[in-house]
């Protein structure tokens, strides 16, 4: 299609822009049960699920392959940074406002994001060689990970794979 890869992520972003606008609506408004709030949650859960693997594909072209296993560890710390600082500037804008306010800073983030991927130019790249079926691509990056030094030491950093790793991670 037109937005070639760009299509997943933008897909799932527009799903989730529109799942937190209806949070955001009807919280305002007031009209959001427990079982409305527990459905959407779900909903925007599923949207950021089938966003990640889109997602993570991306990193190589943005990076480039020497840089990859850094700008996993780094995608990876600025999550549990936003696990940890989140919640405390959450509470704060409820305090400040009410809940639909950071459900609207929520919206203007996914907005955010998902209009640089869908103005993000990708770079022409030719196939490495014939399209893998998706249990042989499973295979092939599994095979990976396991045997580059660099990506066991950021799998185990996220504890992906602890046995294996752990003495990488120290």
């Amino acid at each position: 299609g037109v937005l070639g890869r760009r299509k997943l992520p933008v897909s799932r972003r527009g799903w989730m822009v529109l799942v937190e606008v209806a949070l955001g609506v009807l919280a305002a408004l007031p009209l959001l049960s427990a079982g409305i709030l527990l459905l959407l949650t779900f909903m925007l859960g599923l949207g950021s699920a089938l966003n990640a693997p889109a997602w993570q594909a991306i990193v190589p072209e943005l990076v480039g392959k020497r840089m990859v296993a850094q700008a996993v560890a780094l995608n990876s710390a600025g999550f549990n940074l936003t696990r940890a600082v989140g919640p405390a500037l959450g509470g704060l804008v409820v305090a400040a406002y009410d809940p639909s306010a950071v459900l609207f800073l929520n919206t203007a983030s996914f907005l955010g994001v998902l209009v640089v991927v869908y103005k993000w130019k990708r770079p022409h790249l030719e196939p490495a060689g014939p399209p893998a079926n998706v249990l042989g691509a499973i295979a092939a990056g599994t095979s990976y990970a396991s045997h580059s030094r660099a990506m066991r030491g950021g799998l185990a950093r996220e504890r992906v794979v602890p046995d294996r790793a752990q003495g990488l991670a120290d």
